[in-house]
């Protein structure tokens, strides 16, 4: 690795790659959490960010740069996603949007325990016909047997 300093700010070669990839780094994450629209854009602790440094420390410089060409390549792809949807008319999620997921969300559970609510009254009901059926096979059964009785009493009675 080369260890070239800057001699106005004192930062080697490699530590201003490691900052430009995680500049870069920070700048793609948050353009995909915002994208994604489903989470809050996650901000990029002081913390994370010193232990991610000292750990791209020991990174050779050829894939720091890989690193920040796909970083870039990612943040260009969404740029161009946008670009595309704009063009298209194709209306972004907005604050207020997200909101309203939360909103479809509830809609979406209500609407689904109204759906399982249906289908249980329509197999009680289903449930019902069936019993209000065989009662009525019954019912014709009985018919059948009281006629045939009436017939056996009525033969009697005539001889």
């Amino acid at each position: 690795m080369s260890n070239v300093i800057n001699k106005k700010t004192g930062q080697s070669l490699q530590d201003a790659i490691i900052d430009l990839y995680l500049n870069v780094k920070v700048r793609s994450s948050d353009e995909v959490h915002f994208c994604m629209r489903r989470r809050q854009i996650e901000k990029f602790s002081e913390e994370q960010y010193h232990t991610e440094k000292s750990a791209l420390n020991s990174t050779d410089s050829f894939v720091l740069l890989d690193y920040i060409r796909s970083s870039v390549e990612m943040i260009m792809t969404m740029k161009l996603e946008d670009l595309q949807a704009s063009a298209l008319n194709i209306p972004t999620t907005t604050k207020d949007e997200t909101a309203t997921v939360g909103e479809y969300e509830a809609m979406l559970q209500r609407l689904e325990a109204e759906s399982r609510n249906h289908i249980r009254t329509e197999q009680q009901l289903k449930l019902h016909n069936e019993s209000l059926q065989s009662q009525g096979e019954e019912l014709v059964q009985e018919l059948h047997r009281m006629a045939a009785r009436l017939v056996q009493v009525e033969d009697v009675s005539l001889r």
